[in-house]
């Protein structure tokens, strides 16, 4: 009668004993396992799952505590199971365990897609639509999960401006002005080796970029090829006198400490800036390095 009625049922099922045999086997479950009803009643688990012993021991374990019995999630035959367990109690306490299986594949496949789905829309919200680099919401927060890990350690910023961007637009039209931003945001990016390093757009045709863990001389290099870089477009640019669109570059570097860290940030971006305008005013096309 019980076993009818478990073969019956349209979930996986089976009933196991003590012994760790499979005493009833529905359809379905057989169907999960690749075999027979018949060449599974009667079977050692164990025989026929690899490390099903251990497994069912921990699960006779709680069920004779007397705790609820936890469900698991295992993978079999590239599909993902919930296993849901039950004591079969009587005389003398529990003589075995049902077991019924729940295909979570698609419920996984689901989680993992809206998973993957969240992440694409936060990366996508963390970049600026037209360079491709960070925007100012991406940079604060790569910039705030640094600052965890960056206390006490060398901390580079770089301010970068492209020299009368306002007089290229006005001369050339704002279609112009997007592909310069482009182009520069890329020759930018070219010039960071390691892959900590961020660049974003901090502004209308400003740039950040950080450098974890550099100190002042080798910063001092990479905004000199930052410099190159956007020099060697040779994109034309009528308002200036030298003819080809440059950029400004202003450092400074910070050593922030745990309980100061985004106050040390915001006052290395704030000095960088300062070098960036001492650059400017200058003559523009240049590295300023602030306290140099």
């Amino acid at each position: 009668m019980h076993a009818r009625l478990v073969a019956s049922l349209p979930v996986a099922l089976c009933l196991i004993d003590r012994q760790a045999r499979f005493v009833v086997v529905n359809e379905a479950m057989a169907r999960i396992l690749g075999q027979s009803v018949d060449d599974l009643t009667g079977a050692v688990v164990s025989d026929r799952i690899v490390g099903a012993r251990e497994f069912l021991e921990k699960c006779f374990v709680e069920a004779d505590s007397g705790s609820t019995i936890r469900r698991r999630i295992v993978p079999w035959q590239g599909r993902l199971y919930r296993l849901s367990f039950s004591p079969v109690t009587g005389d003398g306490g529990v003589h075995g365990l049902s077991v019924v299986a729940l295909d979570q594949s698609g419920r996984a496949r689901f989680k993992r897609r809206m998973r993957d789905s969240r992440q694409r829309l936060m990366s996508l919200a963390q970049r600026d639509d037209l360079t491709g680099i960070l925007n100012r919401r991406g940079l604060d927060f790569r910039l705030g999960r640094m600052m965890d890990r960056q206390s006490g350690r060398p901390l580079a910023l770089l301010v970068v401006d492209i020299d009368r961007f306002k007089a290229y637009n006005d001369s050339l039209g704002h279609a112009a002005g997007d592909q310069c931003l482009r182009a520069v945001a890329a020759a930018l990016g070219g010039c960071l080796p390691r892959a900590a390093d961020l660049i974003g757009r901090y502004g209308g045709d400003e740039f950040l970029i950080v450098l974890p863990d550099r100190y002042r001389p080798g910063a001092a290099l990479v905004a000199e090829e930052c410099r190159q870089a956007v020099e060697k477009l040779n994109i034309p640019h009528p308002a200036v006198p030298g003819g080809f669109v440059t950029v400004s570059v202003g450092l400074a570097d910070a050593f922030p400490e745990r309980a100061t860290r985004l106050a040390a940030l915001g006052a290395g971006i704030e000095e960088a800036d300062r070098a960036l305008y001492r650059a400017k005013k200058a003559g523009r096309n240049r590295v300023n390095i602030s306290g140099a």
